[in-house]
């Protein structure tokens, strides 16, 4: 029996970390900031949230599903936002966020696992559950395989967005090392697409050039 087709409603299921060499939660008054931002960039982008974990100084994670927005437009309009609200000496964000793209329903209470540490905080999901959150366990119980499969329809609209943003052609990527490798990294970061069904979005290019892209782009990083 055929599957049925995967609704665009899915989206792409993330686990967001973003670290910065300043502090970035000086006090609990920044995180309510940081919060009331993130509640603010949710209801604008319409992505869901499923848990958080603010407990470090330096950095934050979220975990995400993006059905109708590109994770890069959520995060820079976040971390504008917050920098904005923060007025730090120097630049707050010196080094771009890692989106790692959860690729199963196992992975996925694994990972729920993970950010909720249990910590009595209302700066971590693990204690609170409130209109900034989708509870987990409905999360479990409405997701199914399908969600987590690449969809070529998806990885085709972001590869579009990219060349529009960088505003050039696919040849010109193709032709250029530097920005296919970016391009390279992006949809692996944004998608839940293996290394090989990415190579093939690049003409063929063969898994262990995409992993080497990837390796060396995360050192980068």
């Amino acid at each position: 029996m055929p599957r049925t087709a995967r609704s665009n409603q899915n989206g792409s299921v993330l686990l967001v970390t973003q670290s910065s060499t300043q502090l970035m939660f000086e006090s609990n008054e920044d995180r309510d900031h940081f919060l009331a931002i993130l509640n603010i960039s949710k209801q604008k982008f319409k992505f869901d949230i499923f848990a958080y974990c603010l407990l470090s100084d330096y950095s934050f994670e979220l975990l995400v599903r993006t059905p109708h927005m590109n994770i890069s437009k959520i995060m820079s309009s976040l971390l504008i936002t917050y920098t904005n609200y923060k007025k730090p000496q120097g630049k707050l964000f010196t080094q771009r966020f890692k989106s790692k793209p959860i690729a199963s329903i196992n992975d996925l209470e694994k990972m729920l696992e993970t950010v909720n540490k249990p910590a009595q905080s209302p700066y971590n999901s693990y204690c609170v559950y409130h209109k900034l959150t989708t509870s987990p366990l409905s999360l479990l119980t409405t997701f199914d395989e399908a969600c987590f499969e690449c969809d070529v329809k998806t990885v085709k609209e972001q590869l579009t967005e990219f060349l529009h943003e960088h505003e050039c052609s696919f040849e010109d990527v193709m032709a250029n090392k530097s920005l296919r490798d970016e391009c390279v990294f992006n949809l692996y970061q944004t998608t839940v697409c293996s290394l090989k069904e990415i190579g093939e979005l690049f003409l063929g290019l063969d898994q262990s050039t995409i992993s080497k892209i990837v390796k060396k782009s995360l050192q980068d990083t």
